[in-house]
């Protein structure tokens, strides 16, 4: 599957809120975004614009599907130990971020390729979740699902307010 997307009436000038997760669901718990943001696509029932997007990573193409986007919420797995077992970190456009010898895009240098190509750029965050498994195979961890369950709560909870 290359992506997912739900659409929402209009419901403000501020733009669209678009979820991203992104991420190798055939590596266990490097497909808790695509685990987040797919359960969100399927419990989002109020008014308002959301999309939702599932990528295997950050990628330029993903720019033009972003377009008019006012809040951009990436959500990933991360292999470092977090305390809480999840976290937000802002993302602001870098473009000293760019990774020559990696296929792997960072969050600040994807937002300020964005930017580049619209002029401005979208409320930006990263939601890191911790994984524990990430070795060939489908499906969470119990840790982690346990985790991309209580950040779905949150999720769903923040965007119901922008509703």
């Amino acid at each position: 599957m290359n992506g997912i997307e739900t659409r929402r009436p209009d419901s403000d000038e501020s733009g669209a809120c678009c979820l991203v997760g992104y991420g190798n669901p055939q590596r266990r718990d490097d497909g808790l975004g695509w685990y987040v943001v797919s359960n969100l696509a399927r419990r989002l029932t109020t008014g308002g614009r959301v999309r939702c997007y599932l990528r295997r990573q950050l990628e330029p193409d993903l720019l033009d599907d972003l377009s008019g986007a006012g809040t951009v919420v990436l959500v990933d797995a991360s292999a470092e130990t977090i305390e809480g077992g999840w976290q937000w970190n802002r993302v602001l456009p870098r473009l000293d971020q760019v990774s020559y010898l990696s296929h792997l895009m960072a969050p600040g240098y994807f937002l300020a390729l964005y930017g580049l190509l619209h002029g401005k750029t979208p409320r930006t965050w990263q939601v890191a979740i911790q994984g524990d498994d990430f070795e060939a195979g489908e499906g969470l961890s119990p840790s982690a699902e346990e985790r991309a369950l209580r950040v779905i709560a949150e999720l769903a909870k923040l965007i119901s307010k922008e509703d």
